[in-house]
């Protein structure tokens, strides 16, 4: 047919510290109410990133159970906001992993994340299950694999915000939440 297959699995990358540190900072100023109603703000959300990372990379089992279940379905969106912050989350886990970095409190973390998120999958969207039954495997649409990019080379950190802007409504941002929360976690 012509046609050519593009392996989807996320790369082996290492971690920069400066990267991931940019990255921060740059979502740490960056963030703007989402609208006036609360049900439609994805700070709530984004909020839950850092101490998720945390549980999941100490192997705090019950935490991460309680953090993703908050998670999984929840926030605006077709891809809710708790949904991308969780394939943010996956996307740093899978990186690390497959770059031999990760600890193995780190893949205990994982393994009880993964848990959580596949029990949930009936709870969110049709387009958000499928992303996530896709990470859970290791597999991530092409722009999570650009956006990753953003914690391994500090020269990658601006273009992968700007594309984050204008990915969902906040769908973007809310994955470098997870994404940048769970690299500085792995630090």
């Amino acid at each position: 047919s012509g046609a050519t297959p593009v392996d989807l699995r996320m790369a082996p990358l290492r971690i920069d510290p400066a990267a991931t540190g940019r990255l921060a900072l740059l979502l740490a100023g960056g963030e703007e109410p989402t609208g006036t109603d609360p049900a439609l703000d994805a700070r709530v959300q984004r909020a839950l990133a850092p101490a998720l990372a945390d549980a999941v990379v100490q192997d705090q089992e019950a935490r991460v159970h309680r953090l993703a279940q908050r998670l999984i379905g929840a926030g605006p969106g077709a891809t809710p906001a708790g949904d991308d912050v969780l394939l943010g989350t996956l996307a740093a886990l899978h990186a690390a992993d497959r770059a031999g970095t990760a600890t193995d409190r780190a893949h205990r973390g994982r393994a009880a994340l993964v848990t959580v998120v596949t029990d949930g999958l009936a709870r969110t969207t049709a387009a958000s299950r499928h992303d996530l039954a896709a990470a859970l495997g290791g597999s991530f649409a092409e722009r999570a694999h650009r956006m990753t990019a953003a914690i391994t080379d500090v020269h990658a950190v601006e273009p992968a915000y700007d594309a984050a802007l204008g990915w969902g409504a906040t769908s973007g941002v809310d994955f470098l939440h997870g994404l940048a929360s769970t690299a500085q976690a792995l630090l």
